[in-house]
């Protein structure tokens, strides 16, 4: 398909879209850390060459709220016009999947009325219900070229594709961005605290000693600091055990690299870093992630109660609002085997059962592969770019809706992205009703020291390796 540019009508002058990210600033805080599994439909029609019109409906993010008097999806709709303009005759109407969107979504396409086109960041259900459409023959027929994708990612979608009841080999989605995480640390309270501040360099064995030092219980009227937060994000983004993005970098993971049947927090590496994490979780030194919404999480960081902890790119329009005190943005820290920072893992894919296999098919690679649409996201919301190479743009633009960010840090996030620095996890061939139940179980009797982290992750892994021969 042809690279297609904004142009008549469809563009938004640099100006205009500038001006649409500062209010998203000032007035969308919302927008960060917002959950790409909710989602509302879009419709589009093309015409069939007997002249009828075909609909073609693309669900996307529930991003609710206005922009300078418009609602997101209106400015979606704009952005979408390059596309459209290269398919004539082509409308768009909405519909939406209220509350929690994968299940939703599933409901819907098991009843023949789901998306043709769909946004979702829990790929496995769907690939393992045949919803999904492989996209491999494609991508080969075209010669997509992939490597503009984080690995990370790319890793993820090839680990869930061998859960497909047809061809676990195939390609069931593409990067719908890249939200990566970094450090945020609040320099004031390391100056209240006498406490020299961290670098690009530092190791989780530093982290840790910073966070030690900087916790302290409450007393009286004060309240209980906190040095840091870990995330704490489990397998699949279940919130029941430690980030496959921090346990990669200490060389282990959930799942086998070589064997995705087996399981690897049995591993020395795995067992590693549970053993500094739950060490420092009771010496209430860190808090976990899944304990503090994202706001009771930023107002103990502003308030110095929380010294460090993580935030999305996704989650920049919040900080910006960071006023009077003095912070700053740093790299995740270097693992005793690798640097890696947890990236999401949201994706478009094509309905299995559409009508329309081409039309979805073109469209999911006009979003992903060409910047486009990127760039309409990373302008109009200050949304993070799928693609390696839209990194540096990126920075750019939110230098420049939001001034008060120019002097940090903000090169963190190009960094990892240009270093490839990015790890989502792999999954296993089973459901979850199998191995989240098995994790939800050991987790509270391991952080609570009932059973050590080495015992209790190899029984972990003892017990979903047994899943193999079941």
């Amino acid at each position: 398909m042809a690279r297609v540019a904004l142009s008549g009508e469809a563009r938004l002058s640099r100006r205009t879209a500038l001006a649409y990210g500062a209010a998203a600033i000032g007035g969308l805080a919302w927008l960060g850390g917002c959950a790409l599994t909710r989602g509302v439909g879009h419709a589009r029609a093309s015409p069939s060459p007997n002249g009828q019109v075909q609909t073609l409906v693309i669900g996307l993010p529930a991003i609710t709220g206005t922009v300078r008097g418009s609602t997101i999806q209106q400015l979606i709709n704009t952005a979408l016009e390059p596309f459209l303009q290269e398919h004539h005759g082509v409308r768009i109407q909405q519909a939406s999947y209220p509350g929690q969107a994968t299940t939703q979504l599933l409901a819907a396409l098991a009843a023949g009325t789901g998306p043709d086109v769909l946004a979702n960041s829990v790929m496995p259900p769907f690939v393992s219900s045949g919803f999904l459409l492989d996209l491999g023959p494609y991508i080969r027929e075209e010669s997509v070229d992939l490597s503009v994708f984080p690995a990370g990612m790319l890793d993820y979608f090839a680990s869930s594709a061998t859960v497909s009841p047809t061809n676990p080999q195939g390609t069931y989605g593409l990067p719908l961005d890249m939200d990566q995480r970094a450090y945020v640390v609040n320099l004031s309270a390391l100056d209240n605290l006498g406490l020299g501040y961290p670098d690009a360099s530092w190791t989780y064995e530093q982290y840790g000693n910073l966070f030690v030092r900087a916790s302290a219980p409450a007393s009286g009227t004060t309240p209980q600091r906190y040095g840091g937060m870990l995330i704490w994000r489990g397998y699949d983004f279940s919130r029941n055990m430690p980030s496959p993005g921090e346990l990669h970098a200490w060389g282990g993971g959930f799942v086998d690299a070589t064997n995705n049947r087996l399981c690897a927090l049995g591993d020395a590496g795995s067992i590693a870093y549970g053993e500094w994490a739950t060490n420092l979780y009771q010496q209430r030194a860190v808090l976990l992630e899944e304990t503090m919404t994202t706001g009771a999480t930023n107002s103990a960081f502003t308030k110095g109660t929380l010294v460090v902890h993580s935030v999305y790119t996704q989650e920049i329009a919040i900080t910006a609002d960071w006023k009077g005190f003095s912070w700053d943005f740093f790299p995740m820290p270097v693992g005793p085997v690798q640097q890696t920072a947890l990236v999401s893992t949201n994706f478009y894919a094509v309905n299995a059962s559409t009508k329309y296999p081409e039309l979805s098919w073109e469209l999911v690679r006009w979003l992903t592969v060409e910047p486009t649409f990127s760039r309409f996201l990373m302008t109009a919301l200050l949304y993070p770019p799928a693609r390696l190479d839209q990194w540096e743009e990126w920075k750019s633009i939110v230098e420049s809706v939001a001034p008060s960010l120019s002097p940090l840090n903000l090169n963190v996030f190009v960094d990892q992205a240009a270093a490839n620095h990015l790890w989502a996890g792999r999954v296993f061939p089973y459901s979850d009703t199998e191995v989240l139940p098995i994790l939800n179980t050991a987790s509270p009797e391991i952080l609570s020291g009932a059973v050590s982290v080495s015992e209790g992750y190899q029984a972990i892994a003892t017990q979903i390796d047994a899943l193999a021969n079941a």
